[in-house]
């Protein structure tokens, strides 16, 4: 028997499965740290863009 009062199941509601999910949030995270690395070695002085 399902409680009483408003229920909401998140998964059931999202017009994607599980594994897109999964994949998007990878992806994100991926993208997150590559950007945040390079940014990183930039601000370091590993990496000059034509400065001569």
């Amino acid at each position: 028997m399902p409680k009483d009062g408003w229920t909401f199941d998140w998964l059931a509601a999202l017009p994607v499965g599980t594994d897109v999910l999964i994949v998007a949030a990878s992806f994100g995270i991926i993208t997150t740290v590559m950007f945040g690395t390079t940014y990183l070695v930039w601000k370091l002085g590993a990496i000059h863009f034509n400065e001569y």
